[in-house]
């Protein structure tokens, strides 16, 4: 639910890969601010300092703000960025471009304090030209005409027991599957590498090996310190019952804190002048690293995987804090291990296969320690409880993000754009 458009270096490099200016930030950012509704949260707080309006449209549909709750690490964080502004400068708005600094977090949620989305802003007022098959599933796309590449067909049904159906398109078919979905179906329709196509009975029609392939997700690791800061914990059915009344408390926030943090490592940090790897970023406004909050709480989050618990009658208050590898190179795959497309594929996020992953997560997690042992902390937050204190040296912190690391969910590239006259 962040509202964020990434780095302008990002957008940059994509059109120069693809070879099509167009989508290079320049270009495209009048296509974010015509969609974008920069609003006032639900509790008409005030949002100096938090946000810089200038750069946000006014008068689209997708709805925009910045809402944040009243607590003490506000502070301590903001101090922060005056005590260690080199390592952690104050970021007005991360999204300007340059997104590297310490920043109030922004949201896709409206003036009432609900959620906005493609759903909300374009299907719902949509009217009659939009038609949705519910209960109903992709399960190829169709060679229709003489043209080898042209795809207009769909075959779709309920569920492996109901008879298929086919319709064709007068113009095009967008294919919007997602990561996962979006590879499988253009692979059960023949569409893929020969060879692994024919090992699951799959006849091919294009061979292009690289649909399923370049799998990328993000991966993240958490971290918790022990700490003395009020916790952020709440009682969620007083504050359901004031969020249906009002449309104000706790939950008009989707997490418990207010901030984000997105670093950029300097040119002379290990991964590039020890280890001796090349930058995986595309340019001087792009972080490598996000700090992503969780909560303050004796309780333990909800993760996607088991996690390293805190010692054994821990009852303490923790930070808890994801940090995040923004630009991994280590790649995963999409592929059938079945002709039946209700079964699901083989997803391997090749998480952490590449060394310079690694070396960044290191570099993550050494700089949530360097934060949280600023001035402004000192007397409220002791050391990590996840993972020990003891884990101090680069291969005790690798066996430690080998343990507690999980994709982001942020996956991309499995069916990526070709550029023009890609072969």
């Amino acid at each position: 639910m962040v509202f964020t458009r990434g780095s302008r270096d990002d957008w940059d490099r994509w059109a120069e890969i693809i070879g099509d200016g167009a989508y290079s930030w320049d270009k495209m950012l009048p296509f974010m601010l015509k969609s974008e509704k920069l609003v006032q949260d639900s509790e008409n707080q005030t949002e100096e300092g938090h946000i810089d309006p200038s750069i946000h449209g006014h008068d689209g549909t997708v709805s925009n703000t910045a809402p944040y709750n009243n607590h003490p690490i506000n502070e301590m964080l903001m101090q922060t960025t005056q005590d260690l502004p080199d390592e952690f400068p104050y970021l007005l708005d991360m999204n300007n471009g340059s997104p590297i600094g310490i920043a109030w977090n922004q949201f896709s949620i409206d003036r009432n304090g609900e959620r906005s989305s493609a759903a909300t802003a374009y299907i719902e007022p949509a009217g009659d030209n939009l038609h949705v098959l519910i209960n109903t599933q992709v399960t190829r796309v169709l060679h229709v005409g003489d043209d080898e590449s042209c795809f207009r067909g769909v075959e779709f049904a309920a569920d492996v027991e109901s008879p298929k159906k086919q319709i064709v398109a007068s113009k095009e078919v967008i294919i919007a599957g997602g990561v996962i979905g979006t590879p499988q179906i253009l692979l059960n329709s023949g569409i893929g590498k020969r060879e692994e196509l024919e090992a699951v009975g799959v006849t091919t029609l294009i061979d292009n090996p690289s649909v399923g392939k370049n799998f990328t997700d993000r991966v993240s690791s958490i971290v918790m310190f022990n700490t003395t800061i009020q916790d952020t914990d709440f009682d969620r059915d007083r504050a359901l019952a004031e969020w249906n009344t009002t449309r104000t408390g706790p939950l008009t926030l989707p997490g418990h804190l207010n901030h984000i943090v997105y670093l950029r490592l300097p040119d002379d940090a290990a991964p590039f002048s020890q280890e001796g790897f090349t930058d995986p970023t595309p340019g001087e406004n792009s972080p490598h690293i996000e700090m992503v909050y969780s909560q303050i709480s004796a309780h333990l989050p909800q993760t996607s995987i088991d996690i390293p618990s805190p010692p054994p009658g821990t009852t303490n208050v923790m930070i808890q804090l994801f940090v995040v590898n923004l630009h991994p190179i280590s790649r995963g795959s999409i592929t059938l291990n079945t002709s039946d497309p209700f079964k699901h594929p083989i997803v391997d996020f090749g998480m952490l296969s590449e060394p310079l992953d690694i070396a960044i997560m290191r570099e993550a997690f050494k700089r949530a320690r360097d934060l949280y042992s600023a001035p402004a902390f000192q007397d409220s937050v002791f050391g990590t409880l996840v993972p020990a204190g003891n884990v101090a040296t680069d291969s005790d912190i690798e066996d430690f993000l080998r343990i507690a690391s999980a994709p982001y969910l942020h996956a991309v590239s499995s069916a990526a754009m070709s550029g023009y006259n890609a072969s």
